[in-house]
């Protein structure tokens, strides 16, 4: 008997422990700046960038879970097309802030973080640099650090050429699907798994129950 009630706690933890149940959480908020002129869901703008960055710049709010994750991944969809006929590249960084950070700014509808200047530089670098050709695709990034340091806070992501490219600028998919992709940012998490230990008491327990 003790040795089939063993084996039952042993798959239960097993089973447990391999649960992976991954949430998305969608932006509270998301803008473009040109300069000092906002823009959101304004076609052909979704979030835009380009130039050096400073003044062509996109912006996106989440509100974080409380909850720890073992993993959390950052997704934005590129629907920039080749723009004149051309094949181009652009590099991009993303940074962030979140709302417990001096300088942070509360959204509202008609106001976001700052449009210009480079107040911006003193966030976060999420994701250093990364490349964006004119091939609409998904971008994902590794965010988990970032996330588990910010539970339960609203952040600002901002997204900012480093380049300039031919042409226009890599524009992101926004919530309102102003590229008409369908193709929303979020971000993908799948909570820690619990606790060991705990696993193997609370099915003691309940072995003890049952028998």
């Amino acid at each position: 008997m003790a040795r089939s009630v063993l084996t039952w706690i042993v798959s239960v933890v097993a089973a447990c422990t391999s649960m992976s149940v991954a949430a998305t959480i969608l932006p509270e908020d998301d803008v473009t700046y040109r300069g000092a002129t906002r823009y959101n869901n304004t076609n052909v703008f979704g979030m835009f960038t380009k130039g050096d960055g400073a003044a062509d710049r996109g912006y996106i709010e989440f509100a974080l879970g409380s909850e720890a994750a073992s993993s959390a991944v950052l997704k934005l969809y590129n629907y920039w097309g080749a723009p004149h006929g051309k094949t181009v590249n652009a590099t991009v960084r993303l940074r962030a802030i979140s709302e417990d950070e001096p300088g942070y700014v509360t959204w509202t509808d008609t106001a976001g973080p700052a449009p210009s200047g480079t107040a911006h530089e003193d966030w976060t670098i999420l994701v250093d640099s990364f490349a964006v050709d004119s091939t609409p695709q998904w971008y994902t990034f590794d965010i988990t650090s970032f996330y588990n340091a910010n539970l339960g806070e609203k952040v600002t992501i901002s997204i900012r050429c480093l380049t300039n490219p031919a042409g226009d600028g890599p524009i992101f998919e926004d919530k309102e699907n102003t590229g008409g992709t369908g193709m929303a940012p979020h971000i993908e998490w799948v909570p820690e798994p619990a606790s060991l230990a705990l696993l193997v008491m609370g099915s003691l327990m309940l072995a003890r129950r049952r028998h």
